[in-house]
């Protein structure tokens, strides 16, 4: 039950890599143009570029909840086992340094061409984080 957990807490960071990289690289034209225009994609977009700290924020935050439920719950499993602890412990380091190094990589590359993905994607991610981004806003006022 670790790996699968593992797998998908790396998967998870590697979107939020992806995301963060993809944000950077599309280009602002194409996106007012979009919204200009009234597709939901181009709205979503562009209100993530224009709301650039709380759309970094979101994603980090959800970066780090999903890394460090990962890192507790395979600690919670394998803890009687120091063997396997270590092989875990190994195994997700190697696989998130791994996964956030070509997900950026795929972020900067293909932005332009997944904008439908990564709109998607947006929101999922700063859905999860709304408690967090309000919290933000709060302190800001």
């Amino acid at each position: 039950m670790d790996i699968p957990v593992l797998i998908i807490a790396i998967l998870i960071s590697g979107l939020c890599d992806y995301l963060a990289a993809a944000l950077l690289n599309i280009p602002t034209s194409v996106v007012s143009t979009m919204a200009d225009e009234g597709s939901h994609i181009g709205r979503r977009l562009k209100r993530a570029i224009d709301e650039a700290n709380e759309t970094r924020l979101a994603i980090s935050i959800v970066d780090v909840m999903v890394l460090v439920a990962a890192s507790f719950l395979v600690a919670t499993i394998t803890i009687q086992d120091d063997g396997k602890f270590i092989f875990d412990a190994t195994v997700f380091v190697l696989g998130v340094l791994i996964i956030k190094i070509v997900s950026s990589a795929l972020g900067e590359r293909t932005a332009e061409f997944m904008l439908r993905f990564t709109s998607i994607s947006l929101t999922l991610v700063t859905s999860l984080a709304t408690p967090f981004i309000f919290i933000h806003r709060a302190l800001l006022a």
